[in-house]
């Protein structure tokens, strides 16, 4: 969902990220509930940003520049080249001032995000005792090759939406990314550190939740399939429906729910109950050149086409 320049509050945030009023020059951002991620691209001078609620990772994306931070009373000046990281605390006051344009997409994660997804990955805690409060260790310099293909494909996502409109937007497999993007930041760069996952070697996904979802996502492919929505309906967490439903298909939910929207259209064109752009409406896609995209990808053919085709026979 694409975040409007005046958001006051989003769900996840108990205030609108720092980045509406601090980074203002940016090219497109968009929100998934705990996380705001946003492309920005600016001249050289400084920033400041008085201890931030939300934790802030930036992916640097352009040519080199030499960058001055100032957190925590430490002091650092590094030459960011692309594909450099630096990680901000939620907390923790943060300047930092650089002699070129910059060029990067900065991730916002919000504190009780985090929390949930430390809850769901992390061993549970002994009988008695509280869940150990988890934040993310400051960063003035770091690479992380995941991360850094992480801010490529939200690039792209950012781009979809600016070119295509939020309906192309493909927010079932940024939900995914989301989750699984949270889940490493705490394992590579969380205070309690997550060598101890919870055991998922004899987790699966029972046959018959296999079956309840299924049947779930062929009568509701209208809609918008969200992964919250998925989750609540099976009464599991997301990370973990996404993470089993993966280990036993063999399929991500995105891909699942376009196969299962493509099968409906190829029904439904082949019996001749709708054109090509009333079907992309009844199957979820919201429009004509979504289904198209996929429709060609795993067909092999256009819907038209298809449909001509079928009605020869």
């Amino acid at each position: 969902m694409e975040v409007p320049e005046n958001a006051d509050n989003l769900p996840g945030f108990s205030t609108a990220p720092e980045v509406l009023n601090t980074f203002k020059d940016s090219l497109a951002r968009s929100y998934w509930s705990g996380l705001l991620v946003e492309e920005v691209q600016y001249t050289a001078g400084r920033r400041t940003i008085l201890a931030p609620e939300h934790h802030l990772v930036a992916v640097h994306l352009g040519s080199a520049v030499h960058l001055c931070q100032e957190r925590a009373g430490q002091v650092s000046r590094e030459r960011l080249t692309h594909g450099d990281i630096t990680l901000t605390p939620a907390g923790q006051a943060d300047q930092r001032a650089w002699d070129s344009p910059c060029h990067a997409i900065h991730f916002w994660i919000a504190q009780d995000y985090l929390e949930q997804i430390a809850r769901a990955t992390m061993p549970s805690p002994i009988p008695g005792e509280d869940t150990p409060t988890v934040t993310l260790q400051s960063q003035f310099l770091t690479r992380d090759l995941f991360l850094e293909n992480m801010a490529a494909e939200f690039q792209a996502i950012l781009s979809c939406a600016r070119e295509h409109g939020e309906a192309a937007t493909p927010s079932l497999y940024a939900e995914s990314l989301r989750n699984v993007f949270a889940a490493h930041l705490l394992r590579r760069f969380g205070t309690n550190r997550m060598n101890n996952t919870k055991d998922a070697g004899s987790a699966k996904l029972p046959d018959a939740v296999l079956q309840k979802l299924s049947c779930f996502v062929a009568g509701h492919l209208e809609d918008d399939l969200t992964l919250p929505r998925l989750a609540n309906a099976m009464g599991i967490s997301q990370f973990h429906l996404a993470r089993l439903f993966k280990e036993a298909s063999g399929l991500t939910l995105h891909q699942f729910v376009i196969e299962a929207r493509i099968e409906q259209a190829k029904q439904l064109l082949a019996t001749g109950s709708g054109s090509a752009a009333e079907v992309a409406y009844r199957v979820g896609f919201g429009s004509q050149s979504l289904l198209n995209r996929h429709f060609k990808r795993l067909v092999g053919t256009t819907p038209a086409a298809f449909a001509r085709a079928r009605r020869r026979r």
